[in-house]
């Protein structure tokens, strides 16, 4: 899945999915290249836990969740 936010004219797509080789939940933060991070999880309890973190980081910097999320066509297929 796609999540975008912005901040004034800035963007930051967040992309959420599931690595069919290794079976880890796999979160990447777009923040622009060179800034890009990728995050692996081990387990769906764990990858949560670090979205709920993820989402309250956003807030407290003034990010700005935007519309609904878009599903990608190959992010979670096993």
């Amino acid at each position: 899945m796609l999540w975008l936010y912005k901040r004034n004219d800035e963007a930051c797509p967040i992309e959420t999915s599931l690595d069919p080789a290794t079976r880890e939940f796999v979160l990447v933060i777009n923040k622009g290249l060179p800034n890009e991070e990728w995050e692996r999880f081990p387990d769906e309890v764990s990858f949560r836990a670090r979205l709920d973190k993820l989402e309250d980081e956003m807030a407290a910097d003034h990010w700005e969740h935007v519309g609904p999320p878009a599903f990608l066509n190959d992010g979670w297929k096993l």
